[in-house]
């Protein structure tokens, strides 16, 4: 079996018809491209497609693992590896123009998970008036901008034991709550709070190990019990 994406048909030198002349042969491959400062042929770029879906694969395999064990830090960490892979993936293809190979990227088992990001984003959250703790949005997009994090909010996390995966992560999917006085969204979930300025200055993170009784209060007024 040939290992290529060609087609093959019986051919008979002086009866049979040529389908593609030696020009369309030598120009079948589209034009390399660059993506980050490095150039790909055509057939480097799908061997570079499959390496990044052998990770992606391999991120969901770990995320399966650490929950079926119990392990959330260690969960945490694939799940923000695996959304840097998937995204890789998506401008990898797009600079290239390829076609994603969906079927490679596939793990069995693993779309059942798709309900626990749900959960930590939403979980039947509706925008509600928190009082001096802000104002519930439905979405405010930003990233943190860890260039800009000072010294003292970067010793906070290490004092609570808080990673920047997970605080990515919880500004990525929790529900975000503006703050106008100081310009800030603090980005709720369950599992703990990220509080970033509008160009993604890091003010504070905490865990709920560290949620008083404010804090759960507020949670249950946005998630429910």
């Amino acid at each position: 079996m040939a290992n290529c994406r060609h087609n093959w048909y019986p051919f008979f030198e002086g009866i049979s018809e040529r389908a593609w002349s030696q020009e369309m042969l030598d120009n079948i491959d589209p034009e390399p491209f660059e993506f980050e400062d490095k150039e790909y042929t055509f057939y480097e770029a799908t061997q570079k497609q499959r390496q990044i879906e052998r990770t992606i694969r391999k991120y969901k395999h770990r995320v399966m693992m650490y929950d079926k064990v119990g392990d959330d830090e260690s969960k945490l960490i694939a799940q923000v590896r695996l959304q840097r892979q998937r995204q890789l993936y998506k401008d990898f293809n797009k600079a290239g123009k390829l076609r994603p190979t969906t079927v490679n990227t596939n793990v069995y088992g693993y779309d059942i998970k798709k309900a626990e990001v749900k959960k930590l984003r939403k979980d039947n959250y509706k925008p509600v008036d928190l009082g001096k703790f802000g104002k519930g949005v439905n979405y405010y997009k930003i990233k943190v901008n860890w260039d800009a994090a000072s010294s003292h909010s970067i010793k906070q996390l290490d004092k609570r034991n808080i990673s920047k995966e997970r605080v990515n992560y919880w500004v990525k999917y929790g529900a975000p709550v503006e703050q106008i006085k100081d310009y800030k969204y603090a980005y709720v979930t369950k599992e703990g709070v990220a509080v970033v300025d509008v160009n993604g200055k890091l003010i504070t993170a905490w865990s709920k190990n560290d949620f008083d009784e404010d804090m759960i209060r507020i949670i249950k007024k946005m998630f429910g019990e």
